[in-house]
């Protein structure tokens, strides 16, 4: 999906699919999200906003069904516990508990 610069200082960039009503956000961390049964309505409203990230809280967030497509990575892969441990997550054993990593 192709996304469009937006002017917010934790949103990257936005891309919307209206046959599927489909929204998606790249924020400044690197993670993306994708929103479903967003009206092209909503879309509009959100790329002319003066303020996209506060249209994004108070209309788009925790009000439509969300799936995260990336998550977001530190700066060379280390430097902070969580990311490491989401970084690796797919060559941790399931047994092994995320805590282990964040002493």
């Amino acid at each position: 999906m192709e996304r469009k610069r937006v002017s917010a200082s934790n949103i990257r960039a936005v891309g919307y699919d209206a046959g599927k009503q489909l929204l998606e956000i790249e924020f400044t961390s690197g993670s993306i999200v994708q929103y479903s049964g967003v009206s092209p309505e909503v879309h509009r409203r959100f790329m002319s906003s003066p303020s996209p990230g506060s249209f994004y809280q108070d209309q788009i967030d925790e009000n439509f069904p969300s799936k995260r497509v990336r998550q977001w990575k530190a700066p060379g892969g280390n430097g902070c516990p969580v990311a490491c441990v989401d970084s690796f997550a797919s060559i941790i054993p399931k047994e092994v508990p995320a805590r282990a990593f964040n002493q």
